[in-house]
């Protein structure tokens, strides 16, 4: 199953963001657009948490999809034992008048 892993990624990718490593900035090679960066970051957690939101509304839907499917297995069990009865029925009427010829 995926969940486990979308899971695991979802989560390596929020602790990167939430507990950034630290690395030695070097003024001359390196000027820092904090505005862009920050724009990158908030885009990338915008991102992250819709694509939570979105995962657990499709948990949710699953969970609802596997219950109405074991309910429904449920009733096509019952109907088939149904059939076989009312099969069995009719049979047993057919050797009854038979019977009484």
């Amino acid at each position: 199953m995926l969940t486990p892993l979308i899971d695991k990624t979802t989560n390596d990718i929020k602790d990167t963001i939430n507990n950034p490593k630290k690395a030695p900035i070097v003024k001359n090679t390196y000027t820092i657009s904090e505005n862009k960066d920050f724009k990158k970051i908030e885009m990338l957690s915008i991102t992250l948490n819709n694509v939570n939101t979105e995962l657990q509304k499709n948990r949710e839907k699953i969970k609802t999809l596997t219950k109405n499917n074991k309910a429904l297995s449920l009733r096509v069990d019952t109907l088939f034992k149904n059939i076989d009865n009312k099969n069995n029925e009719m049979n047993l009427n057919k050797i009854i008048n038979i019977c009484k010829k």
